[in-house]
């Protein structure tokens, strides 16, 4: 009846229900946009803690890894668990439009927000003649 209700129970990329965390790869919605001379990056990750977060910047790329553990309840018979647990990942091609010293990430109430400066445009400069 539970899985007719709320679907049948999740596994891993392997098949097996009982899989590791780590064979499990979650999908979190984000919103990347640009405005005001700089990107933005938003991305839900409900659960994750601060510390199982990793944010670089490498090759002209942002990547974003994240892991969500699953609760140690002890010896327990579960009858229903939609609860996901794994590792999310993913990476965005931003070039050499913006400076990577000036990312900037937070995670509060499981939003991951990320901002990302553009370089300063290379302005002409006006040479005076003597």
């Amino acid at each position: 009846m539970f899985e007719q209700l709320f679907g049948a129970p999740q596994t891993n990329a392997k098949g097996s229900e009982n899989g590791s965390e780590s064979d499990r790869y979650l999908h979190a919605a984000a919103h990347i946009w640009e405005k005001d001379e700089q990107l933005h990056v938003q991305v839900e990750l409900p659960g994750v803690k601060k510390e199982d977060v990793s944010v670089t910047f490498q090759n002209g790329s942002l990547e974003i890894s994240a892991a969500k553990h699953r609760a140690d309840l002890g010896e327990h018979k579960t009858w229903h668990n939609t609860i996901t647990s794994g590792v999310y990942k993913h990476r965005i091609a931003i070039g050499d439009k913006f400076n990577a010293d000036s990312i900037e990430a937070s995670l509060n109430d499981g939003v991951l927000r990320i901002t990302v400066q553009k370089k300063p445009e290379i302005q002409p400069r006006r040479v005076e003649i003597q």
